[in-house]
């Protein structure tokens, strides 16, 4: 899991160098890059998160509630930190 987080994170740079390279030659004409590039850092902003709580040994417990999170959750968003049910509630 935690070379996919790396691997995922890295395509995530990538792409965000892409979409500021097309900000930069045309930022009032590119809505769509912008809102690309902005949700692009916050997902590198959970997987840097995700990777921390491995390190902490707290991945996959859930931080509002404290019990296990999902596997399929965390099959589907291996950087969430929420169980489903507290996810639930935040939203």
């Amino acid at each position: 899991m935690r070379n996919d987080l790396k691997a995922r994170r890295q395509a995530l740079k990538q792409r965000l160098r892409e979409l500021s390279a097309v900000l930069a030659g045309e930022p009032e004409a590119a809505p769509e890059p912008s809102l690309a590039a902005h949700a692009a850092e916050a997902e590198i902003a959970s997987i840097h998160a995700a990777l921390g709580r491995m390190d902490r040994g707290e991945y996959g417990c859930c931080a509002s509630c404290g019990e296990e999170i999902e596997d399929a959750r965390l099959d589907r968003l291996p950087f969430t930190a929420h169980c489903g049910s507290c996810a639930a509630q935040l939203r």
